[in-house]
């Protein structure tokens, strides 16, 4: 069997106001993404740990 990998080399590089109007555009859905350094990027998931620590310091629900 042969396996074909494709490298991806061209990137765009986004400043941090386009990467918002395609936030409030709808453009990532529902996933959960973060732009560092120009580039768009998956977030790891919050773990329930992690949420839990978050609303005892702020005292919000801000994960379900």
């Amino acid at each position: 069997m042969t396996t074909r990998t494709t490298e991806i080399t061209d990137t765009h590089r986004f400043s941090t106001e386009a990467y918002h109007r395609m936030a409030d555009a709808g453009v990532f859905g529902e996933q959960r993404v973060e732009l560092l350094y120009g580039q768009i990027v998956d977030r790891s998931p919050v773990k329930s740990n992690h949420a839990g620590v978050v609303k005892r310091i702020t005292g919000k629900a801000f994960y379900s």
